[in-house]
């Protein structure tokens, strides 16, 4: 695994750790806040089973070098961008944070750039995988190529 991987998986298992930590927390301290609000509730739900869960898979997966993990990890990827874009815009408009939209905005921009630099590090690992197949790294032949022939 090359550094740049290294450096991304650790990034998504402190994530994952802090979001855990974060459901931990607020349940301890709202827990009939969420129950009683669904959207909160679906939260709670969605972030264990399409993040929390899967996310450990991934990194678990991709430290022990499976080439399932580097797929797994993409929909984590994917699934934790949705959920912090839609977490930033929900809560700041429930005005949850209390600060102004500045740094809520910031976190997200460096999520988005954390994700794409993400991306480049499991494309350039992946020497025979699917990834490389897509971006044609692989005997110079990419989807373009192969939907043309």
């Amino acid at each position: 695994m090359r550094k740049p991987l290294k450096i991304s998986v650790a990034i998504m298992f402190g994530l994952l750790l802090l979001v855990s930590v974060g459901w931990v927390f607020a349940i301890m301290r709202n827990w009939s806040e969420i129950v009683s609000r669904p959207s909160r509730l679906t939260q709670l739900i969605a972030d264990v089973l399409a993040i929390i869960v899967p996310g450990l898979i991934a990194v678990i997966g991709v430290w022990a070098k499976k080439r399932w993990a580097h797929s797994l990890f993409i929909l984590v990827l994917g699934a934790s961008l949705y959920a912090f874009v839609f977490n930033v815009t929900y809560l700041r408009f429930d005005n949850y944070f209390g600060v102004s939209w500045f740094i809520p905005m910031a976190f997200l921009l460096a999520f988005m750039v954390y994700t794409i630099y993400a991306l480049r590090a499991l494309h350039k690992d992946d020497d025979a995988g699917w990834l490389s197949w897509l971006f044609g790294r692989r005997r110079g032949v990419g989807i373009d190529n192969q939907l043309s022939a």
